[in-house]
């Protein structure tokens, strides 16, 4: 028999004031809501009183004991998963890099794409090459100075 159909529903004067939310797969749900309905608990109090359980448990003993189900439960990973992008320096740490010299009616062209982006949006499209805009104007400065050029001259 599970705990939350041992219990009765019983009422608890403190003030709930602090949420709680989680994600679970689709059959989770429907199990535990299941459950829920079935022993008159709403989701939020049966949450409620598994958390109180847990917390009031002194029994560490499962885990204490049993080292190879811990590492089953938790599947340790030695390896995080991190993507890391190696950023070029575009002069000494004081200065900040700007795109005023190419921006042409509040829009940077792009060098790499050939279009040009709302210079409000562009470090968003910049991500999407994996790259910074100042990056993309260091190593592609003569294909933006040739858009900046085109688009003046026409």
């Amino acid at each position: 028999m599970s705990y939350l159909r041992q219990l009765s529903s019983s009422s608890n004067d403190k003030a709930k004031t602090e949420p709680v939310t989680t994600r679970l797969t689709k059959g989770e749900f429907e199990a535990f809501t299941t459950l829920c309905n079935e022993t008159g608990f709403s989701v939020a109090e049966a949450l409620r009183l598994l958390i109180q359980k847990e917390l009031s448990d002194t029994s560490d003993t499962v885990y204490k004991n049993d080292d190879k189900m811990l590492q089953n439960v938790y599947e340790i990973d030695d390896k995080p998963q991190q993507n890391v992008y190696k950023r070029i320096r575009t002069g000494n740490s004081s200065s900040r890099f700007t795109t005023n010299k190419w921006k042409m009616n509040n829009e940077l062209p792009c060098p790499i794409c050939e279009s040009w982006i709302s210079a409000a949006n562009f470090s968003r499209h910049a991500k999407q090459h994996e790259m910074t805009t100042a990056e993309i104007f260091t190593i592609h400065k003569e294909k933006a100075d040739e858009m900046l050029h085109e688009r003046s001259t026409s």
